[in-house]
């Protein structure tokens, strides 16, 4: 099971957060959010990752349009996923020139009500993200048990392939050091391709690419009949 990251529309419209607005394009409400940082001077864009939301009074950058370009600019080179301003307090709403400006490059901008604190409103970015982490670490603990359970009830190995199948949604396959292949499972979403095959016939690509002094992994193509993987 995969747990959906939260998102700017989660941030908008499933939180205690109230009367916030946003001004953007639809587009930008399946944006994840995976942090959130506070902006209180021009130089601490530097510190903000890809992704986060930020937020501002927006006193660093009040009656002084040169220095809100360059933070938008450099907000939209990180990739964050919305700018949150506080209004009533420097600003009455955001003034049309940085809606301008952001919508240049598709950033999002929320209007935040100045009676939100920030201390609250990362406190509830900050638990529903460990929550999360919890959930994923829960389920990876569950599957683990179940892989052991696989193992130790001797239900074999194709057992197992097809759980990684499910996953990935992808074909698993374990091959020799030659990359011969030994075992294959094909998924649900491939039956279609392979249902009228009596036997798959899986060919290793002999073409591989060199490995590198510092990678031990590499890729390997294979042939699954004449379709190449």
């Amino acid at each position: 099971m995969k747990y959906p990251p939260l998102t700017l529309g989660w941030f908008l419209y499933e939180t205690p957060i109230d009367n916030l607005e946003f001004i953007g394009e639809d587009e930008a409400l399946h944006k994840t959010i995976t942090g959130i940082s506070v902006l209180d001077n021009p130089d601490g864009v530097k510190w903000i990752k890809k992704n986060e939301i930020v937020l501002t009074t927006g006193y660093i950058f009040y009656n002084d349009f040169e220095i809100q370009k360059k933070i938008i600019a450099d907000l939209h080179a990180i990739d964050c996923t919305a700018f949150c301003i506080k209004v009533k307090r420097f600003f009455d709403r955001i003034p049309d020139s940085l809606i301008e400006e952001a919508a240049k490059y598709g950033l999002a901008l929320v209007s935040v009500p100045f009676y939100h604190g920030y201390s609250n409103i990362i406190n509830i970015v900050n638990e529903n993200l460990i929550e999360q982490k919890i959930l994923r670490q829960q389920f990876i603990l569950k599957e683990a048990e179940k892989f052991h359970e696989s193992f130790f009830n001797k239900e074999g190995i194709m057992k197992m392939l097809e759980r990684i199948s499910n996953y990935t949604n992808s074909m698993t396959m374990i091959t020799t050091t030659s990359d011969f292949p030994i075992y294959y499972c094909i998924p649900p979403k491939e039956y279609g391709d392979f249902s009228q095959i009596h036997k798959l016939q899986v060919q290793p690509l002999n073409s591989l690419p060199e490995k590198t002094p510092k990678e031990h992994s590499r890729k390997c193509n294979f042939y699954c009949n004449d379709t190449l993987l």
